[in-house]
């Protein structure tokens, strides 16, 4: 058949797909559950893209719901019997020709339910009642990277898919047609009555140019198979992961033992979080793990250090919780140690050997490098006879033992992570370390307690190349081509970084998280002092400015918090009254009123950047406050490093700063206006006292306690005209009754009234 024959059948067949689409919402009718196949080839393989779509048609003309489909010439060979009516459909088979072009043939298939030999179906496909269908289609997503609710719908299955094949490249009809596949492939059924595949637009277009649905149904078919194929990978891996599993057992068999026998841990605490194992169990303190179990608590250690390094750094935090263990393996021991986690002590390492090389040879190493070290040794080993060549060969024989036992260790835990490559996931997880550039030759100048581990420069990289600079992004510049990238655990500061040839490193992902921090609002709003003349100036600060003037308030307040510890008087002439509003993109998030002086602020905030109650935003502003922290390492006046202090604010009782005005008091004799003075100091060393009116009304109550008589009090508050007047008593009015009660006077002329009045009814 020509391939112009071809190209004909399927105009007609588009006629009739697009027909279907009218009809139903779908290519076919509900109820028809799988996509067609060959029955009689091999390994039974599903029709694809243009087939796909004949057999739809096919399956619609003759009423067929069996999807097994058997070519004529599998029934003239095996000799089976046609029924009456059978009907034959056309399959397209195409082949390559020598000069590169393509040629079509058309071949007849008959649908099982014609062939007298096939006459039961051995397929109970129950659709979206069966949930080993949804638990097929769920794995073919997530098989591929790809998120699925535990317990999805057909509909979002459906639509999960559509998704997928959107961000893959496929347009408004593959994308659609995926999902339809993705249901046949896995034998779901869906309504598409309710939301049906294509809108009335689309159908007029398909029917417009017949090419749109097959094309579609080609990169719809792409998509599927690529799924398929990600599925089947992850079984063939699984498999090999069993085999190895299987051989390391045999292998540990034959050698009589099992994995990391030789390795102990003697775990006795830790503060803070305490370790969880692999199912999440806190681990119990004072115990002995061995052989694997070890080995176990070794990599939660390791994700712990990270984990916290990670939790904390975003907020400024550079605390750490610590465990204590000792550990031994083979011929070597370890004693007991203290292990800070949260500080990378194990490296920011991808395996055990890695992280224990890094954390238990320190020591040693410091004491073969470091003279002033092996002087404080032999000091506190005088007595002893320790002398420091003995010193020198004790450590080096240690670190042979160490660094040939660790070989063995390595060995058994490529093995072990061969077959547990979930475990070695987790080693894999990286702490997000504070980034530094040198050149190579440069490299030796760094002090080597600050480097974890060494890497490649990333195309994204940027280079802050101003020391000094407050405003980091005019700081940034191209990473020079020789420079060596470098973690470390901690920002270098200011001042150590002045005299290293180093420069803080931004990734482009830190780049674009400071970039949504200037999104970030501080708006701090100026009352003046309690005492003084009442204004508002406001003063906003954005992104990294933001932050430093939130660190800059915080440490105001805490500093003269301080000073009122140690003058044991509060001033309040001389204390600010502010506000401080945070705001996200416009929307306010947090608000605080406080005095400078008061501790209020550092109350409310006590360390790290405030929460935003959106989850997201508040992931956002703490991405960009991380990037920012990493930069703040070479940067002065920055006080980024600060952000995590929580200052102990300490306040005198209130009883002792009034005794310190007491001290002070006038004589009874003295003048009103320093009687005025000083009861407006000692009502004001209350700090709860937040406004003037606060603060006079207190003071006419030390004068009560004072017994101080009512015109005594009015006296001194007179000379100052600051005070409220209406809050002193008021004269009482005289009472109703008391002016109806006549005077003497009034009675003699009412009894002359009321002698008149009578006189004058008698005659």
């Amino acid at each position: 058949m020509a391939n112009t024959e071809i190209y004909q059948q399927r105009d007609e067949l588009n006629k009739k797909l697009v027909e279907a689409l009218s009809m139903y919402g779908n290519l076919e009718p509900p109820g028809y559950i799988g996509r067609p196949y060959n029955e009689g080839a091999k390994s039974k393989y599903a029709f694809t893209a243009t087939n796909y779509l004949r057999l739809l048609v096919a399956e619609r003309e003759h009423n067929a719901t069996d999807p097994r489909w058997i070519s004529a010439s599998t029934v003239e060979r095996k000799g089976y019997t046609l029924k009456d009516g059978a009907k034959p459909v056309g399959i397209e088979y195409w082949k390559t020709l020598p000069d590169n072009r393509y040629e079509g043939e058309v071949r007849e298939f008959y649908n099982a339910a014609d062939i007298a030999q096939y006459d039961d179906r051995p397929l109970n496909y129950t659709g979206s009642d069966n949930d080993n269908d949804f638990g097929y289609a769920m794995d073919l997503l997530r098989d591929s990277g790809i998120k699925v609710p535990g317990n999805a719908t057909a509909e979002q299955i459906f639509d999960i898919t559509k998704e997928h094949a959107k961000k893959n490249g496929a347009n408004e009809f593959s994308s659609a047609l995926a999902g339809q596949l993705m249901l046949k492939t896995c034998h779901l059924t869906y309504d598409f009555t309710k939301k049906p595949l294509f809108t009335q637009e689309q159908i007029e277009k398909l029917e417009q140019n017949p090419k749109i649905i097959f094309r579609a149904m080609k990169s719809a078919q792409a998509v599927i198979n690529k799924l398929e194929y990600n599925m089947q990978r992850k079984m063939d891996e699984s498999m090999k992961r069993i085999q190895q599993e299987i051989d390391l057992r045999k292998l540990n068999a034959a050698e009589g033992r099992e994995p990391f026998r030789n390795l102990k841990v003697d775990y006795a605490w830790s503060e803070g979080m305490p370790l969880k194992d692999m199912n999440g169990n806190d681990y119990k303190e004072n115990i002995t793990l061995t052989g694997e179990d070890a080995y176990k608590f070794l990599v939660q250690l390791n994700a712990s250090d990270k984990q916290h390094f990670n939790d904390r750094r975003p907020k400024g935090d550079f605390t750490y919780d610590k465990a204590k263990l000792s550990i031994s393996y083979g011929r070597y021991e370890h004693g007991e140690m203290r292990i800070d986690l949260g500080d990378l002590e194990l490296g920011n390492k991808d395996s055990i050997t890695e992280a224990l090389t890094k954390r238990l040879s320190e020591f040693r190493d410091r004491i073969l490098d470091d003279a002033p070290t092996r002087r404080m040794i032999l000091d506190n080993h005088k007595d002893e006879g320790l002398t420091e060549a003995q010193l020198i060969a004790d450590c080096q024989e240690e670190n042979r033992i160490f660094r040939e036992e660790m070989e063995l260790f390595a060995q058994e835990e490529k093995r072990y992570l061969a077959v547990h490559p979930e475990i070695q996931k987790i080693n894999q997880e990286h702490a997000n370390a504070f980034l530094y550039t040198c050149s190579q030759k440069d490299l030796d100048l760094i002090p080597q307690n600050r480097i974890l581990n060494l890497q490649a420069a990333e195309p994204d990289m940027v280079v802050n190349m101003k020391k000094g600079a407050e405003k980091p992004k005019e700081a940034l510049a191209s990473m020079p081509p020789d420079n060596i990238v470098f973690e470390a655990n901690f920002p270098i500061d200011s001042e150590t970084a002045k005299n290293l040839p180093i420069h803080a490193v931004v990734t482009g992902e830190e780049r674009r998280a400071m970039q949504g921090l200037d999104k970030l609002s501080v708006k701090i709003i100026d009352h003046g002092s309690l005492m003084g003349e009442p204004k508002e100036e406001i003063i906003e600060h954005k992104g990294v400015d933001a932050i430093a003037s939130f660190i800059r308030e915080k440490k105001q307040d805490a500093d003269k918090s301080r000073d009122i510890y140690d003058m044991k008087l509060v001033n309040r002439a001389d204390m600010t009254q502010k506000e401080m509003v945070l705001s996200f993109d416009g929307k306010e998030f947090a608000r605080v009123t406080y005095e400078i002086g008061s501790g209020k602020l550092n109350h409310a905030f006590p360390s790290g950047f405030p929460p935003n109650s959106d989850k997201e935003q508040d992931a956002e502003i703490q991405r960009g406050v991380y990037a920012a922290l990493r930069m703040s390492g070479v940067m002065e006046n920055a006080y980024l490093q600060e952000l995590g202090n929580q200052e102990d604010i300490y306040l005198p009782k209130l009883d002792t700063l009034q005794m310190e005005v007491l001290k002070e008091k006038p004589p009874a004799r003295a003048l009103n206006s320093k009687q005025y003075e000083y009861y407006k100091e000692l009502a004001a060393q209350d700090l709860s006292l937040e406004s003037r009116e606060d603060i006079q009304k207190a003071m006419l109550q030390h004068m009560r306690k004072d017994n101080l008589a009512d015109i005594k009090i009015a006296n001194i508050v007179k000379t100052n005209p600051e005070f409220d007047a209406k809050l002193l008593p008021q004269k009482k009015k005289p009472s109703q009754k008391a002016k109806e009660q006549p005077t003497a006077k009034e009675k003699v002329h009412q009894k002359v009234a009321e002698q008149k009045e009578t006189y004058s009814r008698k005659r």
